[in-house]
């Protein structure tokens, strides 16, 4: 294992202890899964961000923490990074890990992946408001890319040592010998707001209400 993944494991599970304390204030992740916002192409703020922005204000007067996750600074910020998820699920979910192993990798020089702060922000949140445009039918990539990336929430494998790392044939075996399908992220509240300018809503809000759904 890579110290990078051991490092991501441990602050996670500082911040569940953290989040499952009645002493912590309560705390709602606000997503804004839009691409643009203006620092890029065509310097103007995305309306999910103005809608993020109103979502905050209700929150905060509630006094509950609001935590904004700009995913459109995958755009403006300089080597900022999710990199795609490799569908190790497909093979086995014990070969998924919780937090995801397939990065860093530095022999491709795949490093400062910005999940390893976002899976965090997720465990930290005692709710969650999804708020989305919609690209072509379908939410925009930065929202796609993260929710790939959650996948090891819903059944991942906290041991990577029960795999010897990324060993297929004993993530088959754990699989076959009755996988629990741990959720990481369970007893969590979520919202979506969907929104666009012709059609297409539903189709986009499929995707983040299914993801929802079984996290």
């Amino acid at each position: 294992m890579s110290v990078e993944w051991r490092a991501t494991r441990d602050t996670l599970r500082a911040a569940e202890a953290k989040q499952k304390d009645t002493a912590t204030q309560s705390r709602i992740l606000l997503v804004v899964g839009a691409s643009r916002n203006d620092g890029t192409c065509p310097g103007e703020m995305s309306k999910t961000f103005r809608l993020t922005q109103i979502a905050k204000e209700v929150v905060e007067a509630a006094a509950i923490e609001a935590d904004v996750l700009d995913l459109s600074n995958l755009i403006s910020d300089y080597k900022r990074r999710i990199y795609p998820c490799k569908a190790c699920v497909s093979t086995a979910m014990p070969l998924c890990h919780w937090p995801c192993s397939c990065y860093p990798n530095h022999a491709l020089g795949q490093t400062g992946d910005w999940m390893a702060e976002i899976y965090e922000r997720w465990v930290s949140a005692h709710g969650v408001l999804l708020l989305t445009p919609v690209y072509w039918y379908q939410v925009a990539s930065p929202m796609k890319l993260m929710i790939d990336r959650l996948v090891c929430a819903d059944g991942g494998n906290p041991d990577l040592s029960s795999t010897s790392g990324k060993d297929p044939e004993k993530a088959k075996a754990l699989e076959l010998a009755g996988w629990p399908y741990p959720k990481h992220l369970a007893g969590r509240a979520y919202g979506l707001v969907v929104h666009g300018d012709v059609a297409g809503i539903e189709t986009g809000a499929r995707c983040p209400t299914g993801w929802t759904g079984w996290a």
